[in-house]
């Protein structure tokens, strides 16, 4: 059931993404960067966070609606258009030929596309490398079989057609030397980029060499600059060693090519302590979006609350607020930020229900000591408010 559910929801966020991009998709390959922010919009819908559970999606379990988000219609289109031309092709062949050896292997390797095909609906065989090369393959051998059987005519054609393209082969192999060598070192130097991340985390969790992790990290980002995990390892490697200013922007560096978890969380509060208050708010608001439940906003919320109490921001900070107490209503700190918020507004009787509140919850704690402290100091103040009584001669 859960499983199901969480294809469910995944296809739904994915028809989010292809509505904004329906013609030409957000490109290919883009589709785990898009897929948290696409997620977050569709869990905020209704009750969507109730029925729905929370996934981390980099497939959408349906390749038609993968090609669809990333390719746009224009994409899927030809996609399409290739396999009704190779079933078309195929079918004629059966149709035509007599030779039932022929038509027995060409009917296998038909079937075992339609097996490919029918598996991509609910999942994301055209993503797994042994799957996505016996798929080709099967279309290939297709291809290789009907041709086998063209009449003499045509094979006379090709051979004039052969002796004429064998003038230039000393060109076309080394254009093929040279494209296999640029093709080899192009799919290589991710390999080896994450060869590099490998063995840094290996450093971290067993011999707890940071430095020399640190190297490992920058080695792979040589190999590949767009590795944006890496960005994110380096900048919270960084961020517990609390070197702050040099993990930010590792942080902002990587959020240029990956869309992590709790990367957001991580910028919001590295923002606050940089006084970037508008920065922060943004990104404590996009956390709150990606968290897994209810119960770890609440921290995220109250954070958001005092960003905006601190900027003066005094409507936004009651939301925020009052939001992490729909989530747990005695969360002590958002009863006294909201408090705060109330005696900022001149609304004392509010303040004062939100003080005595922290006060029941936790009588011993600091809070409720400022707490105590406030309440008497508003009540000083109407007693000063309150006009003197005078007798009259």
């Amino acid at each position: 059931s859960s499983s199901i559910k969480s294809r469910i929801a995944i296809w739904k966020f994915t028809t989010l993404m292809i509505k904004d991009n329906p013609l030409l998709g957000s490109g290919i390959g883009t589709y785990k960067y898009n897929s948290l922010r696409y997620q977050a919009r569709f869990l905020e819908q209704g009750q969507n966070r109730s029925i729905y559970p929370y996934v981390f999606a980099t497939k959408t379990h349906n390749e038609y609606l993968q090609l669809w988000a990333e390719l746009g219609i224009v994409g899927l289109g030809i996609f399409i258009w290739l396999i009704i031309s190779y079933f078309n092709y195929g079918l004629r062949f059966i149709k035509r030929v007599k030779n039932r050896y022929k038509q027995g292997i060409i009917i296998g390797l038909m079937g075992a596309v339609v097996a490919v095909l029918i598996d991509s609906i609910f999942g994301f065989p055209l993503h797994l490398p042994a799957t996505i090369v016996l798929f080709w393959l099967g279309l290939a051998l297709t291809i290789v079989t009907i041709k086998s059987e063209v009449g003499a005519e045509e094979v006379n054609t090709s051979k004039k057609d052969s002796n004429q393209i064998s003038r230039f082969k000393p060109l076309l192999y080394i254009i093929i030397i040279l494209l296999t060598i640029f093709l080899c070192v192009t799919v290589s130097r991710p390999f080896i980029a994450r060869t590099y991340w490998y063995y840094g985390n290996k450093e971290v969790e067993e011999n707890k060499d940071v430095n020399k992790a640190i190297k490992m990290y920058e080695e792979a980002l040589k190999w590949d600059p767009y590795l944006g995990e890496v960005y994110y390892q380096i900048g919270k490697t960084l961020q517990n060693r609390r070197l702050y200013s040099v993990a930010l922007e590792y942080f902002e560096k990587a959020e240029k090519y990956v869309d992590h978890p709790d990367l957001p969380q991580d910028l919001a509060s590295l923002y606050l302590k940089n006084e970037l208050f508008d920065k922060a708010a943004i990104k404590y608001k996009q956390a709150i979006s990606y968290q897994k439940n209810e119960k770890s906003m609440l921290p995220l919320y109250n954070q958001l609350g005092s960003i905006y109490f601190r900027q003066k921001n005094y409507k936004q900070a009651e939301i925020a607020f009052k939001n992490a107490l729909k989530i747990d209503l005695n969360f002590l700190n958002s009863h006294y930020g909201l408090a705060s918020v109330y005696l900022q507004q001149n609304r004392s009787e509010e303040a004062l229900q939100e003080l005595q509140k922290v006060i029941e919850l936790a009588p011993d704690s600091q809070l409720a000591k400022n707490a105590l402290e406030l309440i008497q100091k508003i009540a000083q103040e109407k007693l000063k408010s309150q006009p003197t009584e005078t007798n009259n001669p």
